[in-house]
């Protein structure tokens, strides 16, 4: 099976994250680095190929990944602001069934026991009970095409043109599924952003 863990965003100083802020999946929770966790997850899994898209201080990413011998591919984006070139870039890079992990989610076992059971869906969304941020995405190659021309379709685009957040396209999309004990970096990055 296979898997993307996307990390290539830059964090939100918004959200209380200094302006040269390290990836998020780099930083630390519970004992373990994000990137490190979900790549032994999704290994554990059976997902045997995994990939990490970067953009942000991808070296830092890439560096976290040949000192700790995770043996994952990368996949290079371009602008992660532009989201519809970042994620034709990795389906193009997949071309198979794919799970899209966001890289700031703590998830366990049982939420990828869940997307296994029902991978025969074309399009499946696993979120938090208590987020309205989506945490990760099961698609179907089949679905790809249809995907990437909706991005371009008015309806999914607010006034200004700009398109809407990708997982609230795939939510309209496809089946979801709330699951507690998924939590995302940004609910709790007040307490660890200086780390």
């Amino acid at each position: 099976m296979r898997a993307v863990i996307l990390a290539a965003a830059k964090p939100n100083i918004r959200r209380g994250f200094p302006d040269d802020s390290k990836p998020k999946a780099l930083y630390e929770y519970r004992s373990e680095v994000f990137l490190s966790r979900q790549i032994r997850l999704l290994k554990k899994m059976g997902f045997s190929d995994i990939s990490v898209s970067v953009a942000w201080k991808r070296q830092l990413i890439e560096d976290f990944i040949d000192e700790n011998d995770l043996n994952v591919q990368i996949i290079v984006q371009g602008n992660p602001k532009d989201t519809y070139k970042s994620i034709s870039t990795i389906f193009s890079a997949v071309q198979d069934d794919v799970l899209l992990v966001y890289g700031d989610v703590w998830f366990g076992d049982e939420h990828l026991e869940r997307i296994k059971e029902l991978k025969d869906e074309p399009i499946l969304t696993i979120m938090g009970v208590e987020s309205k941020g989506r945490h990760m995405h099961y698609i179907k190659s089949s679905k790809f095409d249809e995907i990437l021309e909706k991005m371009l379709l008015p309806r999914y685009r607010d006034p200004k043109g700009t398109l809407i957040p990708f997982a609230k396209l795939l939510s309209r999309e496809g089946i979801n599924i709330k699951m507690e004990n998924i939590e995302d970096f940004d609910r709790f990055s007040q307490r660890n952003q200086k780390k």
